[in-house]
């Protein structure tokens, strides 16, 4: 039996929740995620683990650029926080330096597209979603990198597929029915949940391929600090080396899953969850783990544009 296994990353630094204007998540200057893109793309590198990368597209301008946008389509203060950003949070809204290591890589990572500006797809116009396709589409161009075929939409809102095939998608991620969900008792299933796999789906003229509704690659529920933010007070009574092994325990059991049913499991987080030393202890030795599982040809591992390739699920 052979399982497959995709893993997604969200490269949207200050977009993500610039919308609520909160970035205590992030670095200062957002130094710890430089960092640590560095390091994912250096055991990428050892383990020939290829990732993809859902990009704003806004983040690849060094500064900006706005001759091309048409504000007048965007929600009532849309640009706010990026206008009146300053020296010390800029860089949240700019980041060709992190696009050109990853560009640089050993491995052919995949950039796949997160809007251009982190737009939420289901509450404005077509218009303005084709809009944003468009200039996702021009500054990959720019930039050298072939046209997004693979479409991750933030905070997993729907967006409609005629709309997604007419500008070129092919796959999306979307959140699993199965995925197991907390109940009334939080704590316990931070500690007992179960990552879902799943067939590829075709439909709509789509490719979608499954993952959870939280980030699953970093552990999500507060055991482990996420970003620059701390742990929950409830969970920092376990020693942080058993809190690790639990998510150890999780990522591997998702792999074990594909593996014996034949199935493909969807592991992702946002790079600003990883950037902190608890986090990446657990993501490096996973990523040495599952990078000899390759070798052994237990494991197939598939950017999301891969899932397009002569696909004949249904």
């Amino acid at each position: 039996m052979t399982g497959e296994v995709v893993i997604s990353v969200e490269l949207e630094l200050g977009w993500g929740k610039h919308d609520r204007g909160s970035y205590d998540y992030l670095s200062r200057r957002r130094e710890k995620e430089t960092e640590y893109l560095k390091r994912l793309l250096d055991v990428c590198n050892r383990t020939g683990v290829p990732i993809t990368f859902n990009v704003v597209g806004h983040l690849c301008h060094p500064m900006c650029e706005m001759t091309r946008v048409r504000k007048d389509v965007y929600p009532s203060g849309w640009w706010r926080e990026h206008d009146q950003s300053n020296e010390d949070n800029g860089s949240l809204f700019h980041a060709p330096d992190l696009l050109r290591k990853i560009q640089r890589s050993e491995i052919n990572h995949e950039f796949a597209s997160h809007t251009y500006s982190h737009i939420m797809v289901d509450e404005v116009s077509a218009e303005l979603i084709s809009h944003e396709f468009d200039l996702v589409d021009r500054i990959f161009e720019q930039w050298n990198i072939d046209s997004p075929v693979s479409f991750v939409a933030p905070r997993h809102r729907q967006c409609s597929p005629a709309l997604l095939n007419k500008h070129g998608i092919k796959v999306i991620r979307r959140p699993s029915p199965r995925q197991s969900k907390p109940g009334s008792i939080t704590s316990l299933w931070v500690l007992t949940k179960s990552h879902p796999v799943h067939d590829k789906y075709h439909e709509d003229g789509l490719i979608k391929t499954y993952s959870t509704s939280y980030p699953s690659l970093t552990y999500s529920g507060g055991m482990l600090p996420k970003g620059q933010l701390a742990a929950r007070n409830q969970f920092t009574y376990l020693p942080l080396s058993l809190r690790q092994k639990i998510h150890q325990h999780y990522l591997k059991n998702a792999v074990h899953k594909a593996i014996n049913q034949n199935k493909q499991t969807h592991l992702w987080t946002h790079l600003w969850d990883m950037s902190n030393p608890h986090q990446w202890a657990t993501i490096e030795s996973f990523f040495e783990w599952l990078g000899e599982k390759r070798h052994e040809g237990a494991v197939e591992i598939s950017r999301m544009k891969d899932l397009a390739v002569d696909s004949t699920t249904t």
